[in-house]
């Protein structure tokens, strides 16, 4: 963060402590728990949240403007909306999958929804729908992340062992226009200032060519 801040330029975050996550997942497979429901306990929203929190502090030390990429829950957009209030230099997205899908639908759908962070349940999606509506959130974006089908396949019914990340850069605008326009969420102003107009500011493509 240090060298970064001397750039001038903006950190994008993962945001999620490893150290729990690998601990938590290590414990499950120890267990025998390895199917979807063993992999989204692993991931419990502390891990992000903890995370977000730990990198604004450090980022206030430093003078470093973040991004943090793809959250999952309302409590962490919430965590980066105050330091916004606070006077510190951050933004935050999130991904059409998070408002899209739970984690009964990724039961459901099996380990082509696996990715991280996890899918989340439906309350805490609905936290995350509230921060978006509240305008909290500055893009919704894409955490494409593709694989040939052997590495998403699960043979041996150990989640843990699957490829993480979802293909959506395809399809993320009309999906994000059908869950957010057409179940009246949102308008159709802020599905293009979350789609478009938002990501363009973010990394500066906002700049018309002379």
């Amino acid at each position: 963060m240090q060298a970064i801040q001397a750039t001038g330029l903006r950190l994008a975050i993962h945001a999620e402590n490893a150290t729990l996550t690998d601990r938590m997942a290590a414990e499950q497979i120890a267990q025998g728990h390895t199917d979807i429901q063993a992999y989204i306990d692993s991931r419990p929203p502390l891990v992000e949240v903890e995370a977000v929190r730990r990198a604004l502090y450090l980022g206030r030390q430093t003078g470093c403007k973040l991004h943090f990429v793809h959250l999952s829950t309302g409590e962490a957009v919430h965590e980066v909306q105050l330091a916004r209030q606070q006077g510190q230099d951050v933004t935050c997205e999130t991904c059409v999958h998070y408002l899209a899908l739970d984690t009964e639908q990724f039961k459901q759908i099996g380990p082509l929804a696996k990715c991280s962070p996890v899918l989340r349940t439906p309350q805490v999606q609905s936290e995350l729908w509230q921060q978006v509506q509240a305008g909290y959130v500055d893009a919704v974006t894409s955490d494409h992340s593709p694989a040939p089908a052997d590495m998403k396949a699960n043979p041996d019914d150990n989640i843990f062992e699957v490829w993480g990340g979802i293909s959506g850069a395809q399809n993320n605008v009309e999906l994000m226009y059908d869950v957010a326009v057409r179940t009246k969420r949102l308008s159709l102003q802020q599905f293009v200032q979350l789609i478009a107009a938002g990501p363009a500011d973010l990394f500066g493509f906002n700049q018309r060519a002379d």
